[in-house]
């Protein structure tokens, strides 16, 4: 066994000092990696309920005879959030989009498709 005496028995103060320094950096880096983990976790979260909201809007209009959907002009849905527009192309044939903004993100979601009467 070997005995450790006089100046080596234990950290001077400068390495502690040192050695918090490096935890506290660690520290924070991983608290800053964190955060923009659960932003871009809830940015994802936003963007993927607004994806299923809207195509759930186009399936009501997909659904809806003709006649119906010809008549729904512009409406917005999900508190402003979203839009649906329909508009002729032709006698028989209609244009609907579907447009979503979740939480003023920078990008949308667009979602479109044609209608025949027939």
């Amino acid at each position: 066994m070997i005995k450790i005496t006089g100046r080596h028995a234990s950290f001077t103060l400068v390495e502690a000092l040192i050695s918090a320094m490096i935890f506290v950096l660690v520290l924070l880096f991983s608290t800053a990696l964190l955060r923009r983990s659960l932003a871009s976790f809830e940015g994802a979260f936003e963007r993927s309920a607004g994806l299923s909201r809207s195509q759930a809007k186009m399936e009501e209009a997909r659904a809806a005879s003709f006649a119906e959907v010809s008549l729904i002009g512009e409406r917005s849905f999900d508190d402003g959030k979203g839009s649906i527009k329909v508009s002729p192309v032709s006698s028989d044939l209609i244009l609907i989009e579907v447009n979503y903004s979740p939480r003023g993100a920078g990008r949308s979601i667009e979602l479109s498709t044609l209608r025949s009467k027939y």
